[in-house]
């Protein structure tokens, strides 16, 4: 809902200004966020967006490559032998 657009939106925000390091991601269950995307994109497209949002921002039709993507940008580790994830210290 509304919440889930202004955390996606926030983490961008301010990753953009250099207040954070990071990216955003939405899980984008049956296309529901393709709206969304298609009009980010336009926006890029038109030059209405100082910088491509793709820099700062994801979105995700598959759960297998959006858990990857986390994985890889929290410091966790994956073990697939025993199906579970461990923070590296």
């Amino acid at each position: 809902g509304i919440g889930t657009l202004d955390e996606f939106f926030s983490v961008i925000s301010q990753a953009k200004v250099g207040e954070i390091r990071g990216k955003s991601a939405l899980f984008n269950v049956e296309g529901y966020f393709d709206p969304l995307v298609q009009m980010l994109d336009d926006s890029c497209e038109k030059g209405l967006n100082s910088t491509d949002w793709h820099e700062y921002g994801s979105a995700f039709s598959d759960c297998k490559t959006l858990m990857k993507w986390l994985i890889r940008r929290s410091g966790l580790i994956y073990c697939k032998k025993y199906d579970y994830c461990s923070f590296l210290w």
